[in-house]
């Protein structure tokens, strides 16, 4: 299943419901920005901590927004955060959001002829998406899923992502590829792809890299060294396996490329 994202602009019945969806936008922002504050003194990305010390109390200040907002705030809040982790970036400030979006779901939105109804502040609004012969094959033909509504020069977007399947082949062929250490890789279309140079830099990068481990117990400056050297290892792995790739993709015509599965080929074995 693949993605296909369409960003059109919403067209409003009136001004005022244009204003009022983006003053809606602009409190969802203030919330996130309220909630990124109470998650920067929470260790753990928890959903259940991160509502339990933010909602009943932002909720009893800011009584105007919807709970599905806050909820949508929260949640927004959480992803961020997650993203930040996994990024390995250090955080000094929290975090603060300056554009006006949010992430819609079946809570927050509908969707029925053509008509959307949008949460507000007060009663929901609804509007519709401006229509251009591209938007209105997708939706004809394929679903969306959950939206993200945006306000940009004034104007209120919607990002439409459609779940498109997969095409098959009808002239479905195959390749097969063998994975190894002197030939990197063997297809059976009779390409064999190795790289003499690349072998002898690996083995000079193990060689040093076992000098240091004996010193790295009682030099502090082997240790950052022996950091520094298998950053290098793993950077120049991840780079030529990603040239091998392309290399074995564009010598073949294939629809498909089977790799064997090398997991726990070595086990270990204790007596």
């Amino acid at each position: 299943m693949g993605k296909l994202t369409y960003n059109t602009r919403l067209v409003f019945q009136s001004d005022t419901d244009k204003q009022k969806l983006i003053l809606m936008l602009e409190k969802q922002r203030f919330a996130w920005n309220e909630c990124s504050k109470v998650k920067f003194n929470i260790p753990t990305n928890s959903i259940v901590l991160l509502h339990g010390q933010f909602y009943t109390k932002f909720r009893q200040s800011q009584p105007e927004i919807p709970s599905q907002v806050v909820i949508s705030a929260e949640q927004s809040v959480l992803s961020a955060y997650r993203s930040i982790k996994s990024n390995k970036r250090k955080l000094d400030n929290p975090p603060e959001k300056k554009k006006l979006s949010i992430r819609l779901d079946k809570r927050t939105y509908s969707y029925k002829n053509g008509i959307f109804s949008i949460i507000s502040l007060e009663k929901r609004i609804k509007c519709s998406p401006y229509i251009y012969p591209k938007l209105q094959e997708l939706i004809s033909k394929y679903r969306f899923c959950d939206p993200l509504l945006f306000e940009k020069n004034g104007e209120v977007w919607i990002c439409l992502t459609f779940d498109i399947p997969e095409i098959l082949s009808r002239n479905k062929s195959c390749i097969g590829v063998d994975l190894g250490i002197c030939n990197f890789a063997a297809t059976s279309e009779g390409n064999l792809y190795q790289d003499k140079q690349f072998n002898g830099r690996k083995r000079k990068l193990r060689f040093n890299k076992r000098k240091l481990q004996s010193k790295s117990k009682t030099s502090k400056s082997a240790r950052r060294k022996l950091k520094k050297l298998k950053r290098k290892e793993r950077n120049i792995n991840q780079d030529f396996s990603h040239h091998l790739a392309n290399k074995i993709i564009s010598d073949t015509k294939a629809d498909t490329i089977v790799l064997e599965n090398l997991k726990s080929i070595k086990v270990k074995k204790h007596k």
